[in-house]
């Protein structure tokens, strides 16, 4: 996740951001389109046994969602997914899935 504050964040690690995105967008992409992994490429990635589905935590921003398309006029205790930009100088934030206007910041925060 990178914050913007005082006009100052870390570009190169932005860019490193960028970059793992575009990938994972273009792979799904390919996967998509009916283009899967070859035998070469799966073998020269790591492997993992005795796996299993699992969660873990992301950032995230909770508090109230103010005309949220999807979610509604009004949402009291709404979650956003993962965070991948703040802009406190601007006073938004970019999630995975869309952007948001910050509004007041929580007083326990």
């Amino acid at each position: 996740m990178t914050i913007i504050k005082n006009g100052k964040y870390n570009r190169e690690r932005l860019k490193t951001e960028i970059t793992s995105l575009r990938s994972l967008a273009d792979d799904l992409e390919m996967i998509l389109n009916g283009c899967y992994p070859s035998m070469q490429q799966l073998d020269t990635s790591p492997a993992i046994t005795n796996w299993k589905l699992s969660a873990r935590r992301a950032t995230c921003l909770a508090g109230t969602l103010v005309e949220h398309p999807r979610l509604g006029s009004l949402v009291p205790n709404g979650i956003t997914s993962e965070v991948w930009l703040i802009d406190l100088d601007r006073n938004y934030a970019r999630t995975f899935s869309r952007f948001y206007r910050l509004g007041e910041k929580a007083t326990d925060a």
